[in-house]
């Protein structure tokens, strides 16, 4: 790829709002720095120019369970536009993937709308073994009967400073053989795969590494559905600006108070605000609304939440995805990058 490019993707990088949020369950948080950006926009390219397009209406904001134990609280966050490099990027990885897959990819011109970022920034950083199969994926790769069977995911390293004698290891896991297959991590490179079991192991003893940021590109499907995996990816890879909070669960505000203000020392600026709004709200209130909202979603022929996904989707997103299906969803807006 362009070297000009992957170095403003580098320098763009570091401009986007790093941040260490807490994790699924209280107390713990992600072993590296995230971010996410995506915002439900398509990346289109019309002769020579670049636009971000979306469906006029579509949520600006999207909610997610506060933590896995406490689904009756829930944290709003503000989702973010792809950068014009970034988006630049993607329309190179589509080119790739054309030539890569060949017919055994589908929708290859609407896929990579949501980036996922780690900065890996200490040895000790990592991601653990998982797949990445959630339900909110589209899947745009075919088997050998022409069936969907997975959704294709890129993943990009970036060295900040310089790249180190000893490399980062990206590891994914063989079904036939049993076994973890390694991967060194060059500067630039990019790796291919979908939901194959992978992880990224802390770097051992034998010397440091360097500073290096992974981007991984991946599609997230329409609907409510889509709309759930964005919230997902927020809630996992931000901070939120509100939070409604069950009167049960005040203590656990302080989770994110201490996560922004590392985030905020990070990034060495103020960019997460400190001072989070905060809406008292009860269990059965929460669920009478959510319950009411979803039969008149319901109601307009739209598909339901798979059941393990329901859970997920607060009243705030079926009814924000309600008024966006009602208004805007037939009319277009086009954003010049």
């Amino acid at each position: 790829m362009n070297s000009e490019l992957l170095q403003n993707v580098i320098d763009e990088s570091l401009k986007i709002p790093w941040c260490k949020p807490p994790a699924g369950i209280p107390g713990n948080h992600p072993p590296r720095n995230v971010c996410v950006l995506g915002d439900g926009s398509s990346i289109k390219k019309i002769k020579e120019t670049i636009y971000l397009t979306k469906k006029a209406g579509f949520p600006q904001n999207v909610s997610y369970p506060l933590f896995q134990c406490y689904k009756s609280s829930s944290a709003h966050y503000k989702m973010r536009s792809i950068p014009k490099y970034t988006a630049q990027l993607i329309l190179k990885l589509r080119e790739i993937v054309k030539e890569k897959y060949g017919r055994n990819a589908i929708n290859v011109d609407n896929m990579f709308n949501v980036v996922v970022c780690n900065y890996y920034t200490e040895d000790s950083h990592r991601i653990s073994d998982h797949r990445d199969d959630e339900r909110w994926l589209e899947f745009n790769e075919l088997d050998k009967a022409g069936k969907p069977v997975a959704s294709i995911i890129a993943s990009l390293t970036l060295y900040i400073d310089d790249v180190p004698k000893i490399l980062r290891n990206f590891e994914l896991y063989n079904e036939e053989s049993g076994t973890w297959e390694k991967n060194l991590l060059e500067h630039n490179s990019l790796i291919f795969f979908s939901n194959h079991r992978h992880r990224a192991k802390p770097v051992g003893k034998r010397g440091n590494s360097c500073k290096r940021i992974n981007f991984t590109f991946r599609t997230l499907t329409d609907g409510l559905l889509g709309l759930t995996g964005y919230g997902n990816f927020y809630r996992y890879m931000s901070l939120p600006f509100k939070i409604s909070i069950d009167k049960r669960h005040q203590d656990l505000i302080k989770y994110y108070q201490d996560s922004i203000e590392y985030s905020n020392n990070f990034n060495d600026k103020k960019i997460f605000e400190d001072d989070i709004q905060l809406l008292e709200v009860s269990n059965e209130e929460q669920k009478t609304k959510k319950d009411r909202l979803r039969k008149r979603y319901l109601s307009l022929g739209l598909n339901d939440l798979p059941r393990y996904v329901k859970p997920l989707c607060s009243h705030n997103n079926y009814e924000n995805y309600i008024n966006y299906f009602k208004k805007g969803s037939k009319f277009i807006i086009k954003k010049k990058i």
